[in-house]
């Protein structure tokens, strides 16, 4: 039941959505969903506690993707098969991708610089 109840929310359906069949960072999703960090990364972490999203760190990169099929994940793709991207995530996708967002990800620098900062001030 706790999984059909974080994917009723849009955001976190979306997510699910997005993150079929590739893995996505989390500057990828800001950008493809036009939103803030912060309410992404919440989602993820429901998602992920829920068991239905992994993540994986890859150089600068938290990498999110389904988790292995479980029964659980097979009842939720064949009720999700019926359900398909919007065009505007459509969009934003191919945005993403066209654009390079992962390699331009702007929450890395940000990041990087409150580290500096912090090694700075000891």
């Amino acid at each position: 039941m706790k999984i059909f109840k974080t994917l009723g929310e849009d955001t976190r359906l979306g997510i699910f959505l997005l993150l079929s069949g590739r893995e996505l960072c989390v500057c990828e999703l800001v950008k493809i969903l036009d939103m803030e960090q912060s309410s992404v990364s919440h989602s993820l972490r429901k998602l992920e506690s829920a068991g239905l999203i992994k993540s994986r760190k890859k150089g600068k990169w938290r990498l999110y993707s389904h988790t292995e099929f479980t029964k659980a994940n097979k009842i939720i793709n064949a009720v999700a098969f019926g359900i398909s991207l919007s065009p505007a995530l459509l969009r934003g996708l191919k945005l993403c991708e066209k654009q390079n967002v992962r390699n331009n990800c702007s929450l890395i620098s940000r990041n990087k610089m409150k580290k500096q900062n912090k090694s700075g001030q000891k």
